[in-house]
């Protein structure tokens, strides 16, 4: 039976600064244009100063004197899932590279480990052990995992425990926000 795991990694950019740079105080990831660049992520430092995403950069600095800023860097990003994709082959043979995270076909690599409840505790110390922190969601389609990972990342939840979630149902798409689909603004409001 194909059994799809979703990997969704929302905060990758920040999770890319502190493996780089372990222990720092306030850290902040910012994009846009030079005069206008906005906070996108921070870290628990600069939250506990009062820095929050949508920020801009002035005032993050007013509020966390310390806070370095550090501009978004997507070629990066893409380099650090290529790289965690590779890493993902040892659990599955079909991985397939998202934007934000990673799709493995896991069903058939279940036998391997003994049952699905080990090979997921093997991932989710293996992210851990990499410095990387993921939401996820189980399906019996790629899209539905997907759906179900971005559902628990709007939650600020992540495998930060081995245990294994629930295989997620269709009946349970019914409950999430279309915005989960990832289609375009015209298309949400069109459903709507």
């Amino acid at each position: 039976m194909a059994l799809w795991l979703a990997l969704v990694l929302p905060a990758l950019p920040l999770q890319l600064a502190d493996r780089a740079l372990p222990g720092m105080g306030p850290l902040a990831i910012v994009e846009g244009p030079p005069q206008r660049l906005q906070v996108i992520h921070c870290n628990a430092p600069a939250q506990a100063a009062g820095v929050a995403p949508g920020m801009k950069v002035a005032a993050a600095q007013a509020l966390a004197r310390e806070l370095i800023a550090l501009e978004r860097n997507v070629e990066r990003e893409q380099a650090a899932l290529a790289e965690l994709a590779g890493w993902a082959y040892q659990f599955s043979s079909h991985v397939v590279l998202q934007p934000d995270g990673l799709l493995l076909e896991t069903g058939g690599s279940e036998r391997l480990f003994g049952d699905r409840a080990r090979l997921h505790r093997a991932i989710t110390l293996g992210l851990d052990t990499l410095g990387y922190r993921a939401a996820v969601g189980y399906a019996d389609a790629p899209r539905c995992a997907r759906v179900f990972a971005l559902a628990e990342a709007s939650q600020g939840r992540h495998a930060a425990s081995p245990d294994l979630p629930p295989l997620a149902q269709a009946d349970g798409l019914r409950r999430l926000p279309i915005e989960f689909l990832e289609w375009d603004a015209a298309t949400n409001e069109t459903l709507r």
